[in-house]
C-alpha cells in the first residue's frame, strides 16, 4: 500500500513539471537587468527580432572593415611641418630598415 502511494506521487510530480507552460531561461529566477540585456532568451522567436538581430550584426561588422580599409597608419606617407612653417609631404621610414 505505501509503495502505491509513493508510486502515485512521482507520477503526479513529474506531470506537474510537464504540464507548465514556460520553459528553458523562462523558468529561471533572474534580475530585470539580466532579462533587459538579454532579452533574446526570454522573447519568442519571430521574423522582425531575426531582422533586427542580423542588420545590427551586419552594421557593426562592416563599420569594423570600413574603419579597417580607412586607417591612416597604413598609408606610406605623412605631413609634417617645416622649419618655416610650410606643410611637407613625407615618406614613412622605418627604424628597422
Amino acid at each position: 500500500m505505501a509503495e502505491q502511494k509513493v508510486k502515485a506521487e512521482t507520477t503526479n510530480s513529474s506531470s506537474k513539471v510537464n504540464s507548465s507552460s514556460s520553459y528553458g531561461w523562462r523558468q529561471a529566477p533572474t534580475t530585470m537587468l539580466f532579462r533587459i540585456t538579454n532579452f533574446e532568451l526570454f522573447v519568442k522567436p519571430n521574423k522582425p527580432v531575426m531582422f533586427a538581430g542580423i542588420s545590427m550584426f551586419v552594421g557593426c561588422v562592416a563599420y569594423i572593415i570600413f574603419m579597417n580599409l580607412n586607417d591612416d597608419k597604413k598609408s606610406r606617407t605623412y605631413v609634417s611641418v617645416a622649419e618655416d612653417g610650410s606643410l611637407i609631404k613625407r615618406q614613412r621610414t622605418s627604424r628597422w630598415d
